[in-house]
């Protein structure tokens, strides 16, 4: 029986100073992991490509090829419209506002993207495979340039 391939993922985490982005397994092991600055003298759309570029790199340094991975997942300060995949009013991102950025990221990937508010995607995190993965419940606080 063959072997089912092990899925891996994009994530990236946007700031009003730095964008984080991790490929992780499906165990939410870190493979890699690079920070780019956020450049707020550009366009949000530029920003996204950088990202973008930053995730192919990542995979290369890991030798894995595009096709193999799954999907990618997105973070942003709020305020944001989930079902729209869009920033509202980020304080911290002043050119930001009203973009499209999910369907922006899709695009520079190809992959698919799940988009979250920053601070819930930390908080699930740390309640999968950090500090609070040995505790049925979490609270967390977070603390940014925003």
């Amino acid at each position: 029986m063959a072997k089912t391939p092990t899925p891996f993922f994009f994530g990236v985490d946007v700031g009003g100073t730095n964008i984080k982005i991790g490929l992780v397994d499906h165990l939410g092991k870190t493979l890699a992991f690079e920070s780019i600055g956020t450049d707020l003298s550009e366009a949000p759309q530029d920003a996204i490509l950088r990202a973008a570029q930053t995730c192919r790199v990542l995979a290369a340094r890991v030798n894995l090829k595009m096709d193999q991975i799954s999907r990618a997942g997105l973070g942003t300060p709020g305020p944001l419209c989930l079902r729209r995949g869009m920033l509202l009013d980020p304080t911290n991102l002043p050119k930001w506002h009203g973009f499209h950025i999910r369907q922006a990221l899709q695009d520079a990937l190809g992959l698919e993207v799940s988009f979250i508010n920053d601070a819930n995607a930390a908080a699930y995190g740390e309640f999968w495979v950090g500090t609070g993965a040995e505790y049925g419940s979490l609270a967390m606080l977070t603390l940014g340039t925003g």
